[in-house]
């Protein structure tokens, strides 16, 4: 390690080629390159919060994905992981679309599960709310004044691939 905080590690052979490149400052606060896990991470105080892999952009658990600002916004109690903030039309709305020669539309899913493990299958239960669109506004003290939503729900007694 140089006075410039960056650090080079690489088998002279290359087998495995396990090149690991560092930026930054111990607990690290940089970008990290690891060969062997084929990741490119970024460090704040040494966890990472952003890893670019093989299976694409992956952004940590609580740290949220904001655009259009520079930290998470609360609606209400919530502040959800994936925002979209603006000022203006065009730099406050989430355009979903599909150019294709068929029939097949453009979608937005909302899922739920009863299980507690990201990837796994539990059956919902009668009652359960799969998923609400909340409409909030701002009452000159926050924006958790909910003004109307959409929801939908289990109405009857779920089986495997038969949802009432």
């Amino acid at each position: 390690m140089n006075h410039s905080k960056t650090e080079l590690l690489a088998n002279p052979r290359f087998i495995p080629p396990d090149l690991l490149l560092k930026f930054g400052y111990s607990p690290i606060n940089g970008i990290e390159f690891d060969s062997t896990a084929q990741a490119l991470s970024f460090y704040q105080g040494g966890t990472p919060r952003v890893d670019i892999t093989s299976f694409g952009l992956a952004v940590r658990n609580s740290e949220g994905l904001v655009v259009g600002h520079t930290a998470q916004v609360g609606l209400g109690s919530i502040s959800g992981e994936f925002q979209v903030l603006g000022t203006g039309q065009a730099d406050s709305e989430i355009h979903v679309a599909r150019w294709s020669a068929d029939a097949n539309p453009a979608a937005i899913r909302i899922g739920k599960s009863r299980n507690a493990a990201i990837g796994s299958n539990t059956i919902v239960q009668n009652n359960d709310v799969i998923g609400r669109i909340l409409f909030m506004a701002d009452d000159g003290g926050d924006l958790g004044s909910n003004v109307a939503y959409i929801e939908a729900a289990v109405d009857g007694t779920p089986g495997v691939n038969d949802m009432p």
